[in-house]
């Protein structure tokens, strides 16, 4: 894959709120999640643009099941691109890490590619709809952006910022 140019130029592709289940065929709000990331994945080979990075942004699976993650690597490795992920309020960050790990993607890490640096942080909570930044994960942001000479894109499943929702905007 080409690495994008120095100018800044960076193609990434973020997909978010996948909501898998266990059972493939098991539907969310009649959506059946899984045909819904497949069609995404298959429209984007098709348009043969290439993304330079993919990143996906919490909540990937409903149910937090072993089988969904292993669905989702798949799906994601047809993509041919590094691979990032982060939890949101749905996802088992433990399983997440374990099998989204084995199949080379990063949880809550961080990529450069050329002169960008793309930076995943965890608001996770264990039981709780909304998020929030632990006081460590934002001092791993403070030491990742010290003397930093990259672009940043900084990727988080909640709300950084207050959006007239009470119990999303604690973060």
């Amino acid at each position: 894959m080409d690495q994008p140019a120095t100018s800044g130029d960076l193609k990434i592709l973020q997909l978010t709120d996948c909501h898998l289940h266990h059972d493939p065929d098991k539907s969310l709000l009649g959506i059946n999640t899984q045909q819904s990331l497949e069609e995404v994945v298959a429209s984007i080979l098709a348009s043969g643009e290439r993304p330079d990075a993919v990143v996906a942004t919490g909540d990937l699976v409903h149910d937090g099941s072993e089988s969904g993650y292993r669905r989702l690597a798949r799906s994601l490795a047809l993509l041919g691109a590094p691979a990032l992920a982060l939890p949101g309020n749905h996802d088992a960050p433990r399983v997440m890490e374990r099998v989204l790990g084995a199949e080379g993607i990063q949880v809550c890490g961080q990529l450069e590619i050329g002169n960008w640096r793309l930076i995943l942080l965890d608001s996770h909570q264990p039981e709780q709809e909304g998020g929030r930044l632990a006081p460590e994960e934002l001092e791993r942001l403070d030491a990742l952006l010290e003397d930093d000479t990259h672009h940043v894109l900084i990727f988080v499943h909640h709300h950084p910022l207050p959006i007239g929702c009470r119990w999303l905007d604690r973060i």
